[in-house]
């Protein structure tokens, strides 16, 4: 009778969990700097998308310079040209965090500015809406973000001087991890976006 008692609570314990998990559907998407870090086991690792994510990423078949610049547009800024060697340094940075859990984090050898975002099916369209989303934060008479904020990846993207993209994403499951590279980089202390 006990183990029967204690099955029929874990089972109700598990039904609740899944509930849980299905009423709030919304896929975790983070970037850098504002939630804390997720590590993926490295064996939770799926390394049957490696060489579909070579065969994607150049040129630039995700449309990541498309989707950057019609953030530039409007504001009248130069549009970033893709670059297939800023490509293979952000994918080579891609398949590291990779390597070591995806756990998100700058590379602290690059000379390139960089912007990061991961999340379960994260697409290069809503990584970039991610960035995106931080203009609100960004109070163009200043030069800064309002209140603490973050803004940062957005006025990246927007970054009047940067004038080449290039990006690549790895995967850890349904985990995507995307890192995108501009030169010059942007965000350059004491200067403004535009």
């Amino acid at each position: 009778m006990r183990i029967l008692l204690k099955f029929h609570w874990q089972a109700i314990f598990f039904l609740n969990m899944l509930l849980l998990a299905a009423c709030t559907s919304t896929p975790s998407t983070r970037i850098i700097d504002q939630t804390p870090t997720r590590r993926v086991a490295p064996e939770a690792i799926n390394t049957s998308t490696l060489a579909m994510q070579s065969a994607q990423s150049s040129p630039d078949s995700f449309g990541l310079s498309d989707l950057h610049n019609r953030w530039r547009q409007p504001l009248g800024i130069t549009p970033l040209r893709w670059s297939s060697n800023l490509a293979t340094s952000a994918q080579q940075w891609a398949n590291a965090l990779q390597q070591q859990g995806c756990q998100l984090q700058h590379d602290p050898r690059t000379a390139y500015g960089e912007n990061l975002a991961a999340g379960s099916h994260l697409t290069a369209a809503s990584a970039v809406k991610l960035w995106a989303k931080e203009a609100a934060n960004y109070d163009a008479h200043t030069g800064h973000c309002m209140n603490g904020e973050v803004c940062r990846h957005y006025t990246q993207m927007v970054w009047a001087g940067s004038q080449e993209i290039g990006c690549g994403v790895a995967y850890c499951q349904q985990f995507a991890l995307w890192v995108c590279r501009y030169n010059p980089p942007g965000n350059v202390a004491g200067y403004r976006p535009d």
